[in-house]
């Protein structure tokens, strides 16, 4: 569930490995170890970064951008559930939250985590993030990712942070060699649409997307 404009890689000294980066050192160039794809599909220079928590990778941003971009850590389960909140409002979808702290400690950081985060500061205030989580395609034989939560606070939209949060999860995708990027949006939100189709996205019109959930999906699970 993904909204524009309510919308909501290894960095300096890191390298991608598997499903996660890895941070040796901080460096204040290329990696002379380091693809050179990773950094030419992004198509700007790093900026160095003084990690405040030397345990999170820090992302690349372009050298004139006000943002900067990390993981999210378990301590920042209150800013992901209050980002949550924030794109359900903006959905008029409040009242179906119901997700708690703890049910996100134990997705997001327990022993099986089932979905990544990455946030957005200017500054040192919160801006944006985007959850993400792995999918795979039998046609393809690759994994993809899958783009659930994408939002920007309203006072810093239209500065390209959406754009560059998207950028940011491209790069991961071909890097954990992933062979497609996807997401969904509201059919009434235009101005979104818009700008994922100007990205190079293609709505895929002739699939519909069926869901079970609460008793429904209780119900299956206990037919015999």
């Amino acid at each position: 569930r993904v909204l524009g404009f309510g919308f909501w890689v290894s960095g300096c000294g890191f390298r991608v490995s598997g499903c996660g980066l890895k941070s040796p050192s901080l460096l204040s160039r290329r990696p002379a170890n380091l693809k050179p794809t990773n950094f030419e599909l992004l198509n700007f220079e790093l900026i160095n970064f003084e990690l405040l928590n030397p345990t999170v990778p820090m992302l690349p941003t372009p050298p004139d951008s006000p943002f900067t971009l990390r993981f999210g850590t378990e301590d920042d389960l209150p800013l992901i559930l209050t980002f949550i909140e924030e794109l359900a409002a903006y959905e008029k979808l409040r009242d179906e939250v119901v997700a708690t702290e703890e049910r996100l400690r134990l997705a997001l950081f327990g022993t099986r985590p089932y979905a990544e985060v990455i946030l957005a500061f200017r500054d040192e205030t919160p801006a944006g993030f985007a959850l993400f989580f792995h999918t795979f395609s039998t046609f393809l034989g690759q994994p993809g990712l899958y783009l659930e939560d994408l939002f920007v606070r309203p006072p810093h939209r239209r500065q390209g942070l959406g754009r560059l949060l998207l950028r940011t999860l491209a790069t991961l995708a071909v890097e954990r060699g992933c062979g497609r990027l996807e997401w969904a949006v509201l059919d009434w939100n235009e101005p979104a649409i818009r700008f994922y189709e100007e990205l190079g996205a293609t709505p895929m019109d002739e699939w519909t997307v069926y869901r079970l959930t609460g008793d429904a999906l209780e119900r299956l699970a206990t037919d015999e």
